[in-house]
């Protein structure tokens, strides 16, 4: 008899004593015991309840299987040959260990991380995307094989979260991570630079307005407040 059937299916239990019959003996005098087995990379067969071969498919392998019955009935021995195929069957990824949440300040430099590390496929090659991102003002990203790259806008603090899909042949799974950018107090910087000043000996007082020369990013330019620092 031949069994085909898919990689990782259930077990099989095969009824011994409906192959093999003897007209001297009653079945339930046999005694069975697997002779050969030329593929054990793909399934174990033994035998159980001593009538009944019982055969488990090895976790995600595949191909074909040739199983020698042998039946004692009295001192005489007759044997039986099974042929097995188990076909292959795509497995789907699967998540190895979640992505690791990121904390970084304000105005960080960019960071890489090795997305293969987080997902697995026993059988094929995967491919990965960024399938959301919850804060584009602050982040942005980009996938490079498996690598995915993660920018972080000037100036620009608060939290986010990436969903990564790896995919394969119609299979997908889906990881997410959490970003957090801390923010940090920027300096103020000049806007428009004071023009140089030039004036007569004695000349007049001169009020210079500072309301647009500088600016802040973080803060009110209206709280700010101003004092000479040099005068040569």
């Amino acid at each position: 008899a031949d069994v085909f059937t898919n990689e990782d299916a259930a077990q099989i239990v095969v009824s011994l004593s409906s192959i093999f019959d003897d007209v001297d003996s009653s079945p339930a005098n046999f005694l069975f015991s697997v002779q050969e087995n030329t593929n054990q990379n793909v399934v174990s067969a033994t035998i159980q309840n001593g009538t009944q071969m019982v055969l488990d498919l090895i976790p995600n392998a595949y191909g074909n299987a040739r199983i020698v019955i042998t039946v004692n009935s009295q001192g005489l021995l007759s044997n039986d040959t099974i042929q097995l195929q188990a076909i292959a069957v795509d497995d789907a990824p699967y998540i190895k260990k979640n992505l690791t949440a990121l904390i970084v300040n304000e105005d960080a430099l960019k960071q890489k991380i090795i997305i293969s590390q987080f997902f697995g496929d026993i059988d094929s090659q995967l491919g990965y995307v960024v399938l959301s991102n919850t804060n584009t003002n602050v982040l942005s990203t980009s996938v490079n094989a498996d690598t995915l790259t993660i920018h972080f806008r000037a100036n620009e603090s608060g939290s986010g979260s990436l969903t990564i899909r790896a995919s394969s042949l119609g299979y997908f799974i889906d990881n997410s991570m959490a970003v957090t950018v801390n923010p940090i107090d920027d300096p103020p910087s000049v806007l428009n630079p004071i023009s140089d000043q030039f004036s007569l000996e004695d000349g007049s007082e001169r009020t210079i307005s500072l309301g647009n020369v500088f600016t802040d990013v973080d803060d009110n330019i209206g709280l700010m407040n101003y004092y000479v620092a040099n005068n040569s």
